[in-house]
């Protein structure tokens, strides 16, 4: 008896501190569907999630990527179920999306892995004290809601130095990162 009331507790432990859970569409709230299915004109859809907002709030606040998304506004709570819901996508070929939405159809932003970066932006990139160094193969481009413009963040190394930028679509270097590794 008290091993099954073990073992219980421990699924139900590790159960709350899960960040995403892969559902059926159908379990998915119907405008948050009609939301992205108007939003994304016919796309290859992988998976849909059910997440919480821990999960990736801590990349769009400003911590990690040291202010990029400015200072929080909103309260953030906590919730036994999940409020929020990502979608895995494809509406270009070769590559891979994640639009986040929360219950009630709001779309927060769409995070697209690129293998190569627009000719405004490498231009762009070009003008850049970065221009002669390492791109990473991870690229991404960010949609957010409420942005003027798309943004395109990769990271640049040269020698033992690192940064995280960011370009706008123009071009324009908006942000920038100086990676510092611990020992």
């Amino acid at each position: 008896m008290l091993i099954a009331i073990l073992i219980t507790v421990g699924f139900s432990a590790s159960a709350q501190y899960t960040t995403q859970v892969q559902v059926n569409e159908n379990v998915v709230p119907k405008v948050v569907v009609m939301t992205f299915k108007k939003q994304y004109d016919n796309p290859l859809v992988y998976k849909w999630n059910t997440t919480h907002i821990s999960y990736w709030y801590s990349d769009y606040s400003d911590g990690w990527y040291n202010n990029w998304y400015g200072p929080r506004t909103v309260v953030m709570h906590s919730y036994q179920a999940s409020n929020y819901f990502e979608v895995f996508f494809t509406k270009d070929p070769g590559e891979i999306s994640i639009a986040i939405y929360n219950r009630y159809g709001f779309w927060y932003e769409t995070r697209t892995r690129l293998t190569g970066l627009p000719p405004a932006v490498l231009e762009g990139l070009s003008k850049t004290k970065y221009a002669e160094w390492k791109r990473s193969t991870n690229k991404e481009r960010i949609e957010a809601a409420g942005w003027p413009d798309d943004v395109y963040r990769f990271k640049v190394t040269k020698g033992i130095q690192s940064q995280i930028i960011r370009l706008d679509s123009k071009g324009n270097l908006v942000q920038e990162r100086k990676m510092e590794y611990q020992d």
